[in-house]
């Protein structure tokens, strides 16, 4: 659909966006209306050629691809991720594929943008959203997926490990690290 722009810079110096475009994690805003372009920015190692993230979007599609799997008969849920990902890590490689999906899982994979060193990071550099840190080379996602590491895999919080900045917990934690889940595909 071709979109015309029809900029409103009002848009951005609203304090709640301004806010949100100065932070560290930011990578690309846009604000459309039907078929117009109200108003767009993009931090200086993005820009409107790079594919954004989908992000948390991604959990749900992943689940209806295995839905699909699991009732064709390809997947089951109550397998190792090993099973069908023999190169996976220790973060996942004992976990159940059910455990996987629900987000039921305890490992070292972080997503606390606060945390310069957070490995939501490193998937971000591996899917071409970000670029890698000054001399490295840049990963895979497959490559940063298959290396969460992780011990005793055991959930025994009693809650789903989803927890990022912009999402609360039962808890009412905002700023609990995510661990649990990096998709591989």
């Amino acid at each position: 659909m071709p979109l015309t722009k029809e900029v409103d810079w009002t848009i951005g110096e609203r304090p709640e966006v301004a806010r949100f475009l100065a932070m560290p994690h930011f990578s690309a805003f846009i604000v459309v209306c039907g078929e117009h372009i109200l108003y767009e920015a993009y931090a200086p190692d993005f820009g409107p050629e790079r594919p954004h993230p989908i992000m948390s979007i991604t959990k749900t599609t992943l689940n209806l691809m295995l839905g699909r799997a699991v009732a064709d008969g390809h997947v089951k849920l109550e397998e190792q991720v090993r099973t069908y990902l023999p190169e996976i890590g220790t973060g996942y490689a004992e976990a159940t594929v059910k455990a996987t999906a629900d987000m039921d899982v305890a490992n070292d994979f972080t997503e606390d943008y606060s945390d310069p060193y957070t490995a939501a990071f490193d998937l971000d550099a591996a899917s071409g959203w970000r670029l890698p840190p000054e001399g490295e080379k840049e990963k895979t996602i497959r490559s940063v997926c298959c290396g969460v590491a992780g011990g005793d895999l055991a959930n025994r919080t009693g809650e789903v490990l989803y927890k990022s900045t912009t999402a609360r917990s039962s808890a009412g934690s905002s700023s609990a690290p995510a661990a649990g889940y990096c998709a591989t595909g």
